[in-house]
């Protein structure tokens, strides 16, 4: 006869490890309430109240090990000053995370599932909020969501997710070292601060490592002193590879009023701001916006582009939104590293037009 094993219990019997499942969207209703029942299997006491007072959220902790949050492909309900109940929610739980309390996101990500604006905006605040205690798992599969939920609370293992390494990334070309020295000195005695010195010559290795800091900070800086071009190519380019507004990373390009030229530079790119500012303001700029960045993983102030221009050519501006012909691209800049002209041709409606305006 075989051997019948006893599952192993989650905790002790005495007091079983309780779970609050906060309110989610009309559409997630389901998934919470079988997620409830799943972990009621399990071995948890799960509370799953039928409205949330938001005035008793921020005492959660004191009643619960854990919080369970639902994000779906809508946000759901809002509350009269137009904040998402749900963003309320993850809010309010992420400011009691400790030892003794752990959150928990679960946000299922189905193929063609169309997000909203600000699902995609909550996500990306999650993502730009997680820590060892918050857990984001995306997984379909419910034995699977059971399984990492029983790891993590019994912290059999941390959250796996990449946590943001530093709070200020900060980037500045080699030129500039000198003169923003002392204002990374002062913010790294405060912050959690790791520094970019970009070399115009070995700009495609620059850009990888730029890469990687955009994703591990809360907030990317970029500064600039004696031009801000690059500055302002940089922030395009790692916007644009790094997802777009699917970045959790808000940038702030801050620069030097002076020489004359930094006050003609302009840039329209969503969770992108610019700003002018003297060397003595800078730094109150910056602790503001990186107070504002763990708010808020895009700028309020954002401009809200619309991705789809219809039939006509692509313009330079709109660069951002171009993408597809990253090939010919390289083969054009190829051949005009050696030569002076190349001719672009190809049937009408082809994208010639926008694959030089927009691509090159």
């Amino acid at each position: 006869m075989a051997e019948v094993v006893a599952p192993t219990e989650v905790v002790s019997s005495a007091k079983p490890f309780s779970v609050w499942i906060g309110a989610a969207a009309p559409g997630d209703e389901t998934r919470r309430e079988v997620i409830s029942v799943m972990l009621s299997n399990a071995g948890y006491a799960v509370q799953r109240p039928t409205e949330v007072d938001v005035a008793q959220l921020r005492v959660i902790s004191q009643e619960f090990d854990a919080a369970f949050l639902i994000l779906g492909t809508e946000v759901g309900l809002t509350l009269p000053d137009g904040t998402p109940l749900l963003k309320r929610q993850y809010e309010a739980l992420l400011e009691q995370v400790s030892p003794s309390f752990r959150l928990i996101v679960w946000a299922p990500q189905e193929d063609g599932a169309v997000y909203s604006l600000e699902a995609q905006e909550l996500l990306a605040f999650v993502e730009n909020t997680l820590t060892n205690r918050v857990m984001l798992t995306r997984t379909l599969s419910l034995p699977v969501l059971v399984q990492e939920v029983r790891a993590f609370l019994s912290e059999a293992v941390e959250a796996r997710q990449a946590v943001k390494q530093y709070e200020i990334g900060f980037i500045h070309n080699v030129r500039d070292a000198e003169s923003c020295f002392a204002l990374v000195e002062r913010l790294s005695g405060r912050y959690r601060v790791q520094t970019l010195a970009f070399r115009p010559d070995q700009a495609e290795t620059d850009v990888q490592e730029a890469l990687r800091l955009y994703r591990e900070s809360q907030l990317l800086v970029l500064f600039f002193h004696r031009a801000g071009d690059w500055a302002v190519a940089v922030a395009q380019q790692l916007w644009k590879a790094g997802g777009g507004l699917s970045s959790p990373t808000p940038m702030l390009l801050i620069g030097l009023p002076e020489p004359i030229r930094n006050r003609h530079l302009k840039l329209s790119v969503p969770n992108i701001r610019l700003e002018l500012a003297p060397i003595e303001r800078m730094e109150a700029r910056i602790e503001a916006c990186l107070q504002e960045a763990k708010k808020h993983s895009i700028w309020p102030d954002a401009p809200r582009l619309c991705p789809y221009i219809g039939l006509r050519p692509f313009e330079e501006s709109e660069s951002l939104f171009f993408h597809g012909r990253e090939r010919h691209i390289e083969k054009i800049l190829e051949q005009l590293r050696t030569q002076k002209f190349v001719m672009v041709t190809g049937a009408s409606g082809d994208g010639k037009s926008s694959l030089v305006f927009a691509g090159l």
